[in-house]
């Protein structure tokens, strides 16, 4: 799982991190157990589960272990480590919640990473549902967490899901969170790998409920994901071919979520998705490729997304980069003052994208959106993309649909930028979609568009996008907007120094 620098013709790496069968019977034998049996009440304890175990007779040590991870999660408590061997095992809910400085750890031990499979059974689907059969609430999901506190899960390998691989939602008038989940495999999920929320998107709340998040203080770290959104007959009610989600979605009032140095990749739908009401967060360090969709995506839907930074993410072979987007899509006889829509506060800078299908960067006025609510405060600087429109018909880059006659008059859009980019094609037809120059709220500055700048190797793949000493993107840097966390380049230097626009 760790990343090694493959030098300069490799993929960039970051400095400050290295990147790095079950059945309902199980449910109703493990209910019939009591809690704690066996269990001393002492925090940081090692419980063991074993594929050779016994739920009955085991007491979760090293030699009597449990048989089945539920067992382990109903006994252990704050500060406890359980440990998974080598095996398979059905999904199960997380039963207790950790404290800070005493979290509930789910994980291997050294050495055997990644071969303890929490296992669902979206391929065969006889167990945990099918045509025409709900699927158990605690099974759908490989690991579900609901209002619980202090989770940790790492090196487990987690595949085959009904619905998420990770499940976490909170509950209405509390707030939960504080996990890590970490240096895991993820893959054929029917929906998300990982679901961050605070409550399920399809439950509709009131702007003033959202705006509560019960969900908060989440890393996504260091996980390999695949194969999200699987084309399956059964894998959700309406029958359709695939998930909705994205293979890391965080939503529905979810707040500070960092989801950093992950690798996602050869799936449907989309690689990460903060949407509709999250408060908080980054989305940086990540690869992502070969995805059908979008590579990052910001979508506010009815209600809102804040304060989020996407930074140092290199993307490519998907149809687009990066895209920014409201989701309205309002029924007629829905009033439109009941939903928020709002994006605000977003800083996208030091990406990397490269062999897109349709676009690089997008700005999209999404189909049923309106000139209502508020677009502030959108910053997108230096970032570099290289041949996005594989298609023939995209761009590199298509600002337009915010510059609508009916949201400029309503004052929709407000301190939006788009500065210092470097947009190039090989070919040399860069296509820059630009219709908000000039227009009160919008500053598009001191770009490189359609003018080689000059990579150290633009055909190696992946390709090298340092520049070159001599490249007409060094030296024109207007300091001022090198400020705050605009001041290091991808490759960790300080931009000023060179005076670089775009992502090196």
């Amino acid at each position: 799982m760790k990343r090694t620098n493959l030098g300069s013709h490799g993929t960039y790496r970051l400095g400050r991190r290295a990147f790095l069968a079950g059945g309902a019977a199980l449910f109703s034998v493990l209910k019939a157990l009591p809690l704690g049996v066996a269990r001393a009440e002492v925090t940081g304890q090692d419980l063991y589960v074993s594929p050779n175990g016994d739920d009955m007779a085991g007491t979760g040590s090293y030699d009597a272990p449990f048989r089945h991870p539920q067992r382990a999660s109903w006994a252990a408590r704050p500060g406890d480590r359980v440990y998974l061997r080598p095996g398979s095992y059905a999904p199960f809910e997380v039963s207790g919640s950790g404290t800070s400085g005493a979290p509930i750890t789910y994980t291997t031990l050294p050495g055997e990473e990644h071969r303890a499979i929490i296992r669902g059974d979206l391929r065969r689907h006889v167990v945990n549902g099918g045509p025409g059969i709900k699927p158990h609430p605690r099974t759908r999901d490989a690991i579900r967490i609901d209002s619980k506190d202090h989770i940790h899960i790492r090196n487990l390998m987690i595949e085959d899901a009904w619905r998420s691989g990770i499940y976490v939602v909170g509950t209405p008038g509390e707030v939960h969170g504080h996990h890590i989940f970490a240096d895991n495999v993820l893959r054929r999920t029917g929906s998300a790998a990982i679901f961050i929320c605070g409550f399920r998107p399809d439950h509709r709340l009131t702007p003033e409920e959202t705006e509560v998040l019960r969900t908060i203080d989440v890393v996504i770290e260091n996980n390999d994901i695949s194969e999200t959104n699987v084309v399956t007959d059964f894998n959700n009610h309406r029958r359709e071919p695939g998930g909705v989600d994205e293979a890391i979605s965080v939503a529905s009032a979810a707040g500070d979520v960092i989801t950093r140095f992950n690798d996602i990749h050869d799936s449907r739908q989309y690689g990460v998705d903060y949407k509709a009401g999250v408060r908080g967060g980054a989305i940086y360090g990540n690869r992502i490729w070969n995805m059908e969709r979008y590579g990052i995506y910001l979508d506010a839907g009815r209600r809102f997304v804040d304060d989020i930074d996407v930074y140092n993410n290199q993307i490519w072979n998907c149809d687009a980069g990066i895209v920014l987007a409201r989701e309205a899509d309002f029924h007629k006889d829905e009033p439109v003052e009941d939903f928020t829509q709002r994006l605000r506060n977003i800083n996208i800078y030091n990406n990397a994208m490269w062999d897109l299908n349709i676009v690089g960067i997008y700005c999209q006025g999404h189909p049923g959106d309106g000139p209502f609510g508020v677009i502030g405060g959108v910053r997108i600087r230096f970032n570099t993309v290289l041949n996005a429109a594989r298609r023939g018909s995209g761009r590199e880059a298509r600002l337009s649909e915010w510059a609508d006659r009916d949201w400029r008059a309503a004052g929709v859009v407000r301190d939006f930028e788009f500065i210092g980019n470097i947009l190039w094609r090989s070919d040399g037809r860069t296509n820059f979609l630009n219709e908000y120059g000039g227009h009160d709220g919008f500053s598009v500055l001191d770009n490189l568009v359609d003018v080689d700048p000059l990579f150290a190797d633009p055909d190696a793949r992946p390709p090298n996008l340092s520049l070159r000493a001599d490249s007409p993107a060094i030296g024109v840097l207007d300091a001022k907007f090198s400020d705050g966390p605009f001041e290091t380049t991808l490759s960790g230097h300080n931009r000023t120094d060179a005076g670089t626009i775009g992502a090196f």
